[in-house]
């Protein structure tokens, strides 16, 4: 998968950072998420970070939210760690642009949303985050494997 660059570069002409919007399967339709740090110079990743939104109650939060809206927190899920994903697409970042994306991360993290099939779910999540760094976004109510494709397809241009 090839990265591209994103906009001003660092000091050293060097985008340090990345993203990755990732989907990967899940108890329904599967789950968009996302992983961020800082490469070294080779480009390896030596710090990481996942966040995605996801119900507070797992599978049950699912089921329920696919009615009305239920807790929900920005976090990592054990399924993001050992699930292969099965889309992925990977943006270098400069240091001006991570620094949007921690700072947008942490602020939807601090802001109390209800997790909801329709309303407010992962994807709605990721388009913030894509929309954050000015990224164009597909529609949300894509499964989460068509969306980062479709969001790939859409900024590779």
């Amino acid at each position: 998968m090839r990265a591209q660059n994103t906009g001003d570069a660092t000091a050293a002409g060097r985008f340090d950072h990345f993203i990755d919007f990732r989907a990967r399967p899940g108890a329904m339709w599967g789950h968009t998420f996302i992983l961020y740090g800082r490469v070294d110079g080779r480009g390896r990743p030596v710090e990481l970070h996942r966040a995605g939104f996801y119900p507070d109650d797992g599978q049950a939060g699912l089921i329920l939210g696919t009615f009305v809206p239920v807790r929900a927190a920005v976090r990592a899920v054990p399924d993001d760690f050992s699930e292969t994903p099965s889309a992925i697409y990977r943006r270098t970042l400069s240091s001006a642009q991570y620094a949007r994306l921690k700072s947008t991360v942490t602020r939807i993290r601090a802001n109390d949303h209800g997790w909801h099939m329709l309303a407010y779910n992962c994807n709605h999540f990721a388009d913030r985050v894509a929309h954050s760094l000015g990224l164009h976004t597909p529609p949300n109510f894509l499964v989460p494997n068509a969306w980062v494709r479709a969001l790939k397809a859409m900024n590779e241009r």
